[in-house]
């Protein structure tokens, strides 16, 4: 195991101590705020797998999570589906979907593939507005029963927050494992160069549609813990506002790191608490972040840090040849 992975693993267990001691320390709107941005950090971690080890720009990961609260909800509340089940179910569900739409909007190339994206986002939400068995129109879907699993039930904000966070990590060792795959080395191929990946046999098409798959898995999981968490979702929840700010999340921390997902995340998540008298400017603020972001910091933080190290190591290294 080199120093890079033992770092990046202490670096990921400390933030884990921090999340649980930050968790029991926390009352109950902090609590919400650190929760919504666990469950906003698995869409992230499906940007990271599309966009930073993919290479594909997608606007997508608000419509798989919307359609995935949605779905997991009306399982549970209107069918009557156990909600384990539901939940289980629904990010099946969710996957399928998000297999379907890859199918056609992976056909597509550079621009095209990103307005194609952005109009599934546009579709969806105007489905969630006004199509009632889905989404429960204008009123949004109330009523979802809690969620129980093997018979303890779900239904303080600390419980929540450790099952949030066991489903975090999951998704996290789940990416993380994928990077380290034949499968991820052909995803990065295709990123640096998919004519070249083609070449030397990498099924660039199918490739792409099975990270965008369980990109959009991810989500909807993360989408049917939302309908659960609240017990109410709605169309607002999951308009292309909130899909700016995942690409921000993922952008700010690094989309070439897990850990800058979390790190993105839990910032911009918390950036509307420091920033209240800007609340009602806050697009602005995330508009005027990005541009910033490509100016100065276009691999996020984890990158700047990546790229202060090797120029700190490449210093070093002159001053010993030197000596």
């Amino acid at each position: 195991m080199n120093n890079k992975k033992i770092l990046g693993g202490l670096a990921a267990l400390v933030a884990i101590v921090v999340m649980v001691v930050l968790g029991n320390s926390m009352n109950s709107y902090y609590m919400t705020v650190i929760n919504t941005a666990i469950i906003y950090f698995m869409a992230v971690l499906g940007i990271r797998l599309v966009l930073g080890m993919g290479g594909q720009m997608s606007f997508a990961a608000v419509a798989f999570m919307g359609f995935g609260a949605f779905i997991t909800g009306q399982l549970c509340k209107t069918l009557g589906v156990p909600s384990l089940a539901a939940l289980i179910l629904g990010t099946i569900i969710g996957a399928g979907f998000s297999f379907l739409f890859g199918v056609i909007l992976l056909r597509m190339k550079g621009p095209f593939f990103i307005f194609g994206t952005i109009s599934l986002v546009n579709i969806m939400a105007t489905i969630f507005q006004n199509f009632r068995p889905l989404s429960g129109g204008q009123d949004g879907l109330f009523g979802i029963p809690k969620l129980n699993i093997f018979g303890f039930e779900f239904s303080d904000l600390h419980s929540w927050f450790y099952l949030l966070l066991f489903f975090a990590v999951l998704c996290a060792l789940i990416v993380q494992r994928i990077s380290a795959t034949s499968f991820g080395r052909s995803l990065m191929a295709v990123r640096d160069d998919d004519l070249a990946a083609a070449v030397l046999g990498v099924d660039v098409y199918f490739t792409k549609l099975v990270a965008f798959t369980i990109a959009g898995a991810m989500a909807s999981l993360g989408g049917g813990l939302l309908a659960f968490h609240n017990g109410v979702v709605s169309a607002s929840l999951f308009t292309f506002d909130v899909q700016l700010k995942f690409l921000i999340m993922a952008m700010l921390g690094g989309i070439q790191s897990t850990l800058g997902a979390a790190l993105g995340t839990l910032i911009v998540q918390l950036m509307p608490e420091v920033l209240r008298p800007l609340m009602n400017y806050m697009n602005l603020v995330y508009g005027i972040g990005i541009v910033l972001l490509m100016i100065f910091m276009p691999m996020g933080i984890t990158g700047m840090i990546t790229t202060i190290r090797k120029k700190i190591r490449k210093g070093s290294g002159k001053g010993e040849a030197a000596a």
